[in-house]
């Protein structure tokens, strides 16, 4: 497991973006990264669309399903229930060879 932590004094960043398990645990570990990638990715799913870009393909749909499901993943409240980066990139790529027709 590449859970690796380390404890700190002191921490800066944006609350919204801070994994909720720190706030207890004060302990840094790779998930807080997970965790952060998963709040920017909702966000990214949850914005405004623009109207001048095509609707989706059905399998365009089906991987803004899998990358909301991943994004879900990746913001669950213990860090061990968290994918890791590596899960997460592997991920990814597999929606993107999916959209692309690979």
């Amino acid at each position: 497991m590449d859970f690796k932590s380390h404890h700190l004094d002191c921490v800066a960043g944006t609350i919204g973006y801070m994994d909720p398990e720190y706030f207890s645990l004060r302990q840094l570990t790779t998930k807080i990264d997970v965790y952060s990638f998963g709040v920017v990715l909702l966000e990214m799913l949850s914005g405004v669309l623009d109207p001048r870009v095509p609707p989706p393909t059905p399998v365009e749909r089906k991987a803004v399903a899998h990358v909301g499901s991943l994004a879900v993943a990746c913001v669950s409240l213990k860090g061990r229930d968290r994918p890791s980066m590596t899960e997460i990139v592997n991920n990814l790529m597999r929606v993107w060879v999916q959209v692309i027709g690979g």
